[in-house]
């Protein structure tokens, strides 16, 4: 299910924009960051408090997303 909550342990899928021919990223929330707003992990919050968009640290890449193409997998 698509969620705006994601925690530390939790196992994550991205389904990106279908303009890219790159496959659906999926990696485990592993780093939580302190002192900025929301959790800085494979997946976070960006730091604007209303904003919709994640960016994810999976196997060592970098890349943001929106936030209602991150699909929680397997929550903790």
């Amino acid at each position: 299910m698509f969620q705006d909550t994601v925690k530390i342990g939790d196992i994550v899928r991205v389904k990106t924009d279908l303009q890219y021919p790159e496959p659906p990223i999926y990696g485990k929330v592993w780093h939580e960051y302190m002192g900025k707003t929301g959790i800085i992990v494979e997946v976070t919050h960006d730091e604007i408090p209303d904003c919709e968009r994640v960016v994810l640290w999976i196997e060592g890449r970098e890349a943001e997303f929106f936030l209602n193409e991150v699909e929680i997998l397997n929550g903790n």
